[in-house]
């Protein structure tokens, strides 16, 4: 078995009703709250914890923050926003290009493969969750096939180890011992910007819950059964008819029992859940991709403008980043592994020239007496134009016409 085949099999082995008094109500109510609190207080703590074995100087863990990172995923906004960055660096042309700046078509479709898109998702990847280990899983006929990422919770960044458990403390393997089958990438810091939308995800989580139990309790009236009766028998028919009519929440009591439900007596109570949520989502998409209106909700042109100008921005540095790793780190591997690439190719990006740009160009220097060639107007604008047939001036009868009645009058 190969040394490659060994490693990916390494890695993947791996309440009381008798006292009715207004204070005990108060008691209950109060212990209710705490319990509420306790649990979105125990997913903080949790979040706190996590980072504290993630920074331990002696012994870092990364498996704990790396759980609580999988668990934000579950937030639908979060993860849209992240697939949004993602996806303005995936959805690029990646090309090759040699020393005078022109595009290798032959080498560019060397790239032009899954295995390629893969690697540049998850260097991505690595900006919202630390750090990622590339396994070059597959090569055959001096072609990569295949590629992995190493689960993110067996690697220690700072030690440049995987480990075989995320808890032990033993040496792990050195992935820069096998630099062209190993590949780390780290595009910005190594914690990663999940670690700042934690605390917000988990407030926003909780937003939830309280709405959806808001609306459980209120949304829908409380439908009581009061029988003068003790019998049992009578007591679930009761409670048979209430189920028949419906899934709202219902009672069967004596008479003389009551049930109190505490309301709200404002009619846009929601809102308290509902501007949460909304604020949550909005510093998401700052942290993200710096602005809120390409995602949340448009305003004004110049506004749109201006934020769209940021996010721009957010995307040339990811570009950058990207091309810088790929020249770097990963293109002496492809070299290793046969691909014909010299020390002056370079992976590059190509862009496309904005025909609108383009056009206002073209205008002003039609306007300034420049003619434009036939196979400039067919390359630039992917165009076939019709081929123009000559006029032969004395042959035209609308020009001969009017001589020959001049040179008869003549004669």
């Amino acid at each position: 078995m190969s040394l490659i085949n060994n490693v990916g099999n390494w890695i993947s082995d791996k309440l009381s009703t008798n006292n009715n008094s207004p204070s005990r109500k108060l008691d209950v109510v109060v212990d209710l709250m705490r319990i509420n609190f306790d649990r979105y207080r125990k997913e903080l703590d949790e979040w706190q914890t996590a980072r504290d074995y993630r920074l331990d100087v002696d012994r870092p863990i990364t498996y704990y923050l790396q759980e609580v990172y999988a668990d934000l995923l579950m937030d639908a906004h979060l993860r849209a926003l992240i697939e949004n960055r993602i996806l303005r660096i995936v959805n690029r042309e990646f090309v090759i290009q040699n020393t005078d700046g022109t595009v290798d078509p032959d080498k560019s479709k060397l790239i032009a493969k899954p295995w390629f898109t893969d690697c540049v998702r998850i260097a991505m990847e690595s900006i919202f969750f630390g750090y990622s280990v590339i396994l070059i899983n597959k090569v055959s006929n001096g072609a990569i096939r295949e590629v992995r990422s190493i689960p993110r919770e067996h690697i220690l960044p700072e030690r440049r180890q995987i480990l075989r458990h995320p808890f032990e403390d033993t040496e792990g393997l050195p992935f820069d011992e096998l630099p062209n089958h190993l590949v780390y990438v780290q595009l910005y810091d190594a914690i990663g910007l999940l670690e700042a939308a934690a605390p917000m995800t988990i407030l926003k989580r909780h937003s939830w819950a309280s709405w959806d139990e808001f609306e459980q309790i209120f949304g829908v009236p409380l439908r009581v059964a009061k029988i003068a009766s003790n019998s049992s028998a009578k007591k679930r028919e009761a409670a048979k008819w209430l189920d028949e009519m419906g899934r709202s929440a219902s009672a069967v009591l004596n008479i003389g029992d009551e049930v109190e439900v505490i309301g709200n007596t404002q009619t846009d109570s929601f809102r308290v859940f509902l501007e949460k949520v909304s604020a949550v989502n909005s510093e998401l998409s700052k942290l993200i991709n710096g602005q809120t209106m390409t995602t949340d909700d448009g305003s004004s042109k110049s506004q749109a403008d201006v934020h769209l100008k940021t996010q721009n921005e957010i995307t040339r540095a990811d570009e950058r980043e990207v091309l810088y790793w790929l020249n770097e780190q990963l293109k002496p591997v492809l070299q290793f592994h046969g691909y014909p690439l010299s020390d002056s190719d370079e992976f590059s990006i190509f862009r496309q020239d904005d025909p609108k740009e383009r056009i206002e160009i073209d205008r002003y220097l039609m306007n300034g007496g420049i003619k434009l060639s036939r196979e400039y107007i067919e390359k630039t604008y992917k165009v076939e134009l019709a081929e123009e047939k000559e006029v032969d001036p004395v042959a035209d009868p609308k020009v001969t016409e009017p001589l020959d009645r001049v040179d008869d009058f003549f004669v």
